[in-house]
């Protein structure tokens, strides 16, 4: 698992973030244990998509949206529903890195179509299979 650095407070949610120097920063409310923690950031994948395609965001967070799949922010924070988990593993992969394109391109521009493809090739494919849930 990757090392992090754990910062609890009185937050009622758990954020990553990937920091200049690379590292990763865990802020998590007090009452969860190390245990759960070091569980969910193992689940988070986006870091190691992001590792892969070089696109880093500010930040990773789940939510419990229910209209939307992910969102790029204008600050490339990125937000995933939870429900995301329930899906295929190559749709979740799908998903992340189209938000992590939109750290690059914050629209859907011919650019941004092609940098997806170019980390998917079969990116129609999986935003079709999306579409039907």
């Amino acid at each position: 698992m990757r090392e992090y650095l754990l910062i609890r407070s009185k937050r009622k949610t758990v954020a990553l973030a990937i920091k200049e120097d690379g590292t990763l920063e865990v802020r998590a409310p007090m009452r969860l244990s190390k245990k759960w923690i070091d569980g969910f950031v193992e689940q988070k994948e986006a870091w190691e998509l992001a590792e892969q395609t070089g696109l880093t965001p500010a930040g990773v967070k789940v939510t419990g949206a229910k209209t939307r799949w992910g969102s790029c922010s204008g600050k490339n924070r990125i937000c995933l529903s939870w429900r995301l988990m329930e899906r295929p593993r190559e749709v979740i992969d799908y998903v992340i890195i189209h938000e992590l394109c939109h750290t690059e391109h914050h629209d859907h521009s011919k650019g941004f179509w092609a940098l997806v493809e170019s980390f998917l090739s079969n990116y129609r494919a999986l935003r079709r299979e999306l579409k039907g849930w």
